[in-house]
């Protein structure tokens, strides 16, 4: 019976830990794309793979003075970035119609060599989560504990077996 408890409880905890790490890569996967955004006079821009060129450029705008504490995080201070380096250059465009915008500044960013173009962005204070993936982790680990459950069984049953 002692062996039944230790066995047991190691399947519990093997099971917690599998849906711990199942939930953690769901709400922080290391391999989710990351776009890059900033914010500036009240708004979070993304930059898009538009380019730009010099002649597009009317005034330097600033420059990215810090990063957020997490990189799939929302910058929401003057400045910041989530993946901009920091001292990445923000320019004013000659013509907002260039950004498609009346009510923002259109803003470009120099990021590695290229002038490209950024768009106010219209998201939430947080990263979209992604349901589907959670779902399918869910059913991943039902699938888990059935299969933990059968096996459990299974050695009960030969230990009953080999009792009698």
């Amino acid at each position: 019976m002692k062996n039944n408890n230790k066995l047991f409880k190691f399947l519990i905890l093997g099971n917690l830990a599998l849906i711990g790490l199942l939930l953690f890569n769901n709400i922080v996967n290391p391999s989710r794309e990351v776009y890059p955004l900033f914010y500036y006079k009240g708004s979070t821009y993304f930059i898009t793979n538009e380019p730009a060129s010099n002649s597009d450029i009317k005034s330097e705008a600033g420059a990215i003075l810090k990063k957020t504490k997490y990189r799939w995080s929302i910058p929401e201070v003057n400045g910041e970035s989530n993946i901009l380096p920091i001292g990445t250059k923000l320019y004013f465009a000659n013509d907002t119609s260039l950004v498609d915008s009346t009510r923002y500044d259109g803003l470009i960013v120099k990021l590695d060599g290229s002038y490209k173009v950024a768009r106010p962005s219209y998201i939430g204070s947080y990263v979209e989560f992604d349901y589907g993936l959670l779902i399918k982790k869910i059913i991943l680990f039902v699938i888990i504990i059935a299969m933990t459950s059968i096996i459990y069984y299974i050695l009960n049953l030969r230990k009953n077996i080999r009792s009698d």
